[in-house]
């Protein structure tokens, strides 16, 4: 027991302490204890512990794990009562999977930087962003949402007041993801830290691998501080060329050439999945609906003109031939000027009305009736 709370199995173990599956005594409420192994006697721990609970506490973001309460316990250990997560970390994800796509970081980011500007609105500056600290929660109909964790080493600094918790020449952070200012040990640092921090995670889940390696920490500080910022499509050639401009400038070693806020970098991050869905996208082509329109007017125009047509025939006692407009249709639809092949009717003028002839004016011969009537054509 801890407090109110019944361990229950250890869910998760690491070189700062363990996490614990709990409930409360009473209520029954499912719940994560975090118990920290640190010396409460160093002020820098103690320090240390309560500026993550304070931090989270005083976030009102669901992409932050909440925190309920915190203390010691008769033993003398630290620890924070939070929500209880389901899923797993990024960590773990990319270790499964490799690496992922440009759409599925951007989409885990998005709801990082969420949190972020949260944080920094408040004037936390988390400082130890990474795969580790980023879990993937799903609740119980499969839906992921992100939740940032572990503000344990966060600046936590007032509007107009200089945060003096990290002296000069203290290195804070995972040095894989720390900014160079944060390498440097300087006591400038601010949320544009953060935003480094996000490139770097950002170009491990796309590429596979991180940018900047060192076999000792020198070597890794010196990468970051001084080599040339790497190139992704160089490593991984199916990402998109504009993730190349958009890591360069996240990951800028002038803090004043990043992005200017969470949202800003995510943001830009959104419109080059939106530019690479579009370019991907066919043409919308209606190139059938198109032959359909074409043939129907088509075959309208001729069948008018074969009507017109008719009408002089009869006038002018001469035939015409109509066209099929199914095969005026079917000639448009094929890409081929239509072909009759043969006519559907050939209609001829009617016969001219019976004529008589007037008799002779002089002989007797008989009146005669001359009736002529021409028909052509297969009639109707």
């Amino acid at each position: 027991m801890i407090g109110k709370y019944e361990l229950v199995r250890c869910v998760g173990r690491g070189g700062m302490g363990s996490v614990w599956e709990a409930r409360h005594a009473t209520l029954g409420n499912p719940v994560a204890i975090k118990l920290v192994e640190i010396d409460m006697s160093d002020p820098d721990a103690r320090r240390r512990f309560d500026n993550e609970a304070r931090a989270a506490a005083a976030l009102r973001s669901s992409h932050v794990i909440r925190v309920f309460d915190h203390g010691i316990t008769d033993e003398g250990k630290p620890y924070m009562v939070m929500e209880l997560l389901a899923g797993e970390g990024l960590d773990a994800r990319l270790a499964r999977v490799g690496r992922m796509t440009v759409s599925e970081t951007s989409a885990i980011l998005a709801q990082v930087c969420r949190a972020l500007d949260n944080a920094h609105a408040e004037g936390i500056v988390h400082r130890d962003l990474k795969p580790e600290n980023v879990f993937l929660s799903r609740d119980e109909e499969g839906v992921e949402t992100v939740k940032v964790l572990d503000f344990g080493v966060a600046k936590i600094q007032k509007a107009g007041e200089l945060d003096a918790s990290t002296r000069s020449g203290t290195i804070v952070g995972t040095p894989f993801y720390m900014a160079p200012e944060q390498g440097r040990g300087l006591r400038g640092v601010d949320h544009r830290a953060d935003l480094w921090s996000l490139g770097v995670i950002a170009y491990e889940c796309v590429v596979g691998r991180l940018p900047f390696d060192g076999a000792t920490l020198g070597a890794l500080l010196v990468e970051i501080c001084s080599a040339p910022i790497p190139v992704p499509s160089n490593v991984n050639p199916s990402v998109p060329k504009a993730f190349d401009t958009w890591f360069a400038r996240a990951c800028a070693r002038d803090p004043k050439e990043r992005f200017s806020s969470a949202a800003e970098l995510a943001d830009a991050l959104a419109r080059i999945m939106q530019t690479e869905v579009a370019a991907t996208q066919p043409m919308l082509a209606p190139k059938r609906a198109s032959k359909r329109f074409a043939a129907g007017l088509f075959a309208t125009f001729a069948v008018t003109l074969g009507a017109l047509a008719a009408v002089h025939a009869f006038e002018d006692r001469k035939p015409v031939v109509l066209a099929s407009a199914a095969i005026v249709s079917a000639a448009v639809q094929n890409d081929a000027p239509p072909v009759m092949t043969e006519p559907i009717a050939t209609l001829s003028p009617p016969p001219p009305e019976a004529t008589v002839s007037a008799p002779a004016p002089v002989s007797a011969k008989p009146l005669k009736q001359a009736v002529s009537a021409r028909v052509s054509g297969p009639g109707f």
